[in-house]
């Protein structure tokens, strides 16, 4: 049975074989950083509830920074381990922006609806979940989350051509001026420097660069089993690059502070990348 083609309520999660060395590793780690999550808040002359609730959420971010990784970068299973770890790093000396959580939230689920590393076949529940974390970002931050979510469909479209995409583009396109029309979002929150907008410049295009290179790679979906078709895989960290750079453009030099798990992950991801490479190099 082809299970892409089996009927699921929602699709878009993935399970955790505990018995996988990496995915062994990324359940201690979280639980590293929840401990170390509690520790920075008791520390900081705050009492145990208050602590444990800071403990869980710092967990969940460096988790979920290990999930994005795994769906920008699908075949750096250690990459993503490694960026884990340098975000409990990093994060332990800079102000934590709680709400990332629901960006990294939204952009797990919108790429996996895209790269289909699940194997299984996309559910009208499926969609109507991003449309839901889609509006709730856009409420929260900018109406650039329905933008993308409108070129999410879109580019589904264009491997399923199932109409429901068709539908939810339309629906976007809708809510997007409702936005516009209701709230002053058409400016600029902040300014970007010349040099942070460079170097994050440098950073998705090197990125860009060595995701491009290693498209040759065979990756295996979750539950089919089958090879993960790579143009679904390179448009979803394509999508992932405009986005990032766009939010960045739009929120300025606070979103350097804003989006830290994701640089950790694409640092380490670019990293790795050069390790594979130069190991090819060798042989």
């Amino acid at each position: 049975m082809n299970i892409m083609n089996s009927k699921h309520v929602f699709t878009l999660g993935r399970a955790i074989d505990t018995k996988y060395l990496p995915n062994q590793l990324i359940i201690s780690i979280t639980t590293i950083a929840l401990l170390v999550g509690i520790l920075i808040y008791i520390f900081s002359g705050n009492n145990l509830l208050d602590a444990f609730i800071f403990g869980i959420i710092f967990a969940l971010i460096v988790f979920l920074s290990w999930a994005f990784a795994r769906e920008t970068y699908p075949q750096g299973e250690y990459a993503a381990i490694a960026g884990a770890i340098l975000c409990i790093i990093i994060l332990t000396w800079f102000d934590i922006f709680q709400l990332i959580i629901l960006i990294l939230l939204w952009f797990i689920i919108s790429l996996r609806l895209i790269n289909q590393t699940t194997g299984l076949k996309p559910s009208k529940v499926d969609r109507l979940v991003i449309l839901i974390f889609t509006i709730i970002n856009s409420y929260i931050f900018s109406v650039i989350f329905l933008v993308f979510m409108v070129i999410i469909f879109a580019v589904n479209y264009r491997f399923t051509k199932e109409k429901s995409d068709i539908y939810f583009m339309i629906i976007g396109i809708i809510i997007s001026f409702v936005f516009i029309f209701f709230q002053q979002i058409l400016y600029n929150q902040d300014s970007l420097t010349y040099v942070n907008g460079l170097l994050v410049g440098l950073l998705l295009i090197i990125f860009a660069v060595m995701m491009w290179l290693e498209c040759n790679i065979y990756i295996v979906s979750d539950h089919s089993q089958e090879k993960v078709p790579i143009n679904r895989i390179l448009s979803a960290q394509f999508i992932s690059i405009f986005f990032i750079g766009s939010y960045v453009i739009w929120f300025g030099d606070k979103s350097l502070l804003m989006l830290i798990p994701i640089w950790c992950v694409l640092f380490c991801s670019i990293i790795f990348s050069f390790i594979n490479h130069y190991k090819n190099l060798k042989k």
